[in-house]
């Protein structure tokens, strides 16, 4: 990942994004840094995560990748479970999972996802990717926000967005459209957990958010915190 230097660290109102041409971006805009993943894999993936999202308030996590935590485990349960779509934010369907896994590390079909646009708007930062599962992303990024305006190109269908966040959230989430559900972390789901180093799993909790109707097509969560 690439971020700001120290100096420029040292400036209150900095603002930059970074693109990458395998259709990433870092964007920062005062203490907030967002890392978005819309990419298109050269390779086999090894995690599931198109439309992917992380964000930190300074050196603090507010939303978090899942890690890999474990390739192999006696419990069948914990087998390289945090690469599948249950554990990243991304926009998804139900039972992605069956739909797309063949085995421990092999995928039926690779994500796809497009970066459509990453660049400043006078006050605001604004990502925007768009995935082959018919989603958008929309990230708005001010000095003390974060809202994720995510969007669905069928009204019909029954879709969702996980987020991981600290055990103690740094910020205010708010969802402003879709309903929620906030799940502790336990055993025997892999919902809430995240991996920092490989082999050791850490509790956060998991915020699940659905949309309101069945013509609804729009979720929109908000991230703030005082600056």
């Amino acid at each position: 990942m690439v971020f700001p230097s120290d100096a420029q660290e040292s400036k209150e109102k900095i603002q930059s994004v970074v693109a990458g041409s395998s259709d990433w971006a870092v964007a920062k805009k005062g203490a907030v840094r967002v890392f978005f993943r819309a990419g298109q894999y050269r390779s086999r993936p090894s995690h599931w995560d198109p439309l992917h999202c992380e964000i930190w308030i300074g050196k603090k996590t507010a939303v978090f990748d899942p890690g890999s935590y474990r390739y192999n485990t006696v419990s069948s349960q914990w087998r390289n479970t945090l690469a599948l779509p249950d554990s990243h934010n991304g926009p998804q369907t139900p039972m992605l999972e069956k739909k797309l896994r063949r085995g421990l590390f092999l995928w039926k079909k690779w994500p796809k996802a497009q970066l459509c646009f990453a660049g400043i708007k006078g006050k605001k930062i604004s990502l925007q990717g768009s995935s082959n599962e018919g989603f958008v992303r929309d990230i708005e990024i001010k000095t003390n926000k974060v809202t994720v305006y995510d969007k669905s190109r069928s009204t019909n269908s029954s879709w969702f967005v996980r987020w991981v966040l600290p055990a103690k959230s740094i910020t205010k989430v708010r969802v402003i459209k879709g309903c929620q559900n906030l799940i502790r972390p336990s055993e025997d789901s892999p919902l809430g957990w995240f991996s920092q180093n490989y082999g050791k799993k850490l509790p956060g909790n998991a915020l699940v958010v659905k949309k309101e109707r069945m013509n609804s097509s729009q979720i929109i969560t908000e991230f703030s915190f005082k600056s």
